[in-house]
């Protein structure tokens, strides 16, 4: 069977739950999946081209070799985001095995077609930071407001530029300007008005990411 990143996975301990968001946080899990199924993956280039989320650390692939209980999906992460919220938003580096990307290509030539998604570079993705249970945290950087969204679960999201190319997020790409969106936080001292004021006066602010999370 074919998934795409945004498909729900139909089998397994993961299913229901997008195979897109699987690969963010369990990847072996869909390198599993590739070698001993006859599932497979399309526009796995996109996927690959993406960053993961490490729960359990700077452990890089290993870490990612225990697979993060769904109980911990549930409760932290697909409750509140999908896929699409997060998929610029990993941090740590991955790549499917030479003999998972071969038996994924085997498959793939069966298909009459399968659609590609475009690969979008470091500098043109915005960065949804949104780590539950993981204690990620940068120093004080400064945040220009620049306008709000919504999420796929209609939560109110607010998008920061932010200049990076020292590094102060440092587990995010070192580039001058770079967007970062967060939800717009209920315990921020600081409301809608005055946001709204903020970015039609292009005025920045200071912050910080704690635990995880951005906080003004």
């Amino acid at each position: 069977m074919l998934f795409y990143p945004n498909d729900k996975l139909t089998f397994g301990k993961y299913k229901g739950i997008e195979v897109g968001m699987i690969y963010l946080l369990s990847p072996s899990y869909l390198e599993w999946m590739l070698l001993n199924t006859d599932h497979y993956i399309g526009s796995i280039e996109f996927l690959e081209s993406l960053k993961v989320i490490n729960p359990y650390g700077n452990q890089g692939y290993i870490a990612h070799m225990a697979e993060i209980d769904r109980s911990e999906f549930e409760s932290n992460w697909i409750k509140d985001v999908n896929f699409e919220d997060m998929k610029f938003s990993g941090y740590q580096h991955f790549s499917f095995s030479l003999n998972a990307l071969g038996a994924n290509e085997e498959k793939v030539m069966m298909q009459n077609w399968v659609n590609a998604r475009e690969v979008i570079a470091e500098n043109k993705r915005e960065y949804f930071i949104f780590y539950p249970s993981i204690s990620l945290e940068s120093e004080k950087i400064d945040l220009m407001p620049i306008g709000f969204s919504e999420s796929s679960k209609k939560i109110q999201i607010i998008k920061f530029q932010t200049n990076n190319d020292t590094n102060k997020i440092n587990f995010l790409p070192n580039l001058p300007e770079l967007i970062v969106t967060s939800f717009f936080m209920d315990d921020w001292r600081i409301k809608g008005r005055e946001m709204e004021m903020l970015i039609k006066n292009k005025k920045t602010i200071s912050g910080k990411i704690k635990n995880g999370r951005i906080e003004i």
